[in-house]
């Protein structure tokens, strides 16, 4: 397979980007429970969601409202798939900065890996809003699918850990290649 026919970026952060909302809720603000790509332990709250929406970023930007993202869960070739992370009340520290790294590692359909970055910074900032608010966080990939790519399941993992907590959470989230 060709190095070029991959595309698998790290996201990157938006530190002004919050919403004023600490639980994970569905389309009718019912309470989701933890599940492989959504938990919560401690008080500290993570999740991933894997969007085709090429307009993510600006509804994370527009403050309006809460966003409403339409995940995916395939994707065809030429398509993009934005593989996104949130975290919610990560703890602040003496400094009034929350310090949050992730581990993120992507599979293949055969096993082999295709990304394996660990312990990088996804959220490291002054908290001058309620840490409780959803934060999106330099975590995730971007995934172009192409013809030479493997067909079937790939799986994205990863391990967010609150370093002022002194606490991880391990999510997992999987999309298939058609």
């Amino acid at each position: 397979m060709k190095r070029s026919a991959i595309l698998f970026s790290i996201l990157g952060a938006m530190p002004n980007a919050c919403w004023p909302q600490a639980d994970w809720t569905g389309p009718n603000n019912e309470l989701l429970p933890d599940s492989h790509s959504r938990k919560s332990v401690g008080g500290f709250s993570a999740t991933l969601v894997a969007t085709k929406d090429p307009e993510w970023r600006e509804k994370l930007l527009t403050r309006s409202a809460t966003p409403r993202i339409i995940s995916a869960s395939t994707v065809k070739n030429g398509e993009v798939l934005y593989v996104l992370a949130f975290i919610s009340n990560p703890k602040v520290g003496q400094d009034e900065f929350a310090d949050v790294v992730c581990d993120t590692k992507v599979v293949r359909p055969d096993g082999s890996i295709s990304v394996d970055q660990k312990d990088y910074s996804c959220l490291k900032m002054r908290m001058e809003e309620d840490p409780d608010g959803i934060w999106p966080i330099a975590a995730g990939a971007i995934y172009r699918a192409e013809p030479t790519d493997l067909r079937g399941e790939w799986v994205v993992t990863v391990k967010i850990v609150d370093r002022v907590r002194g606490l991880a959470l391990p999510l997992k989230l999987s999309f298939v290649v058609e």
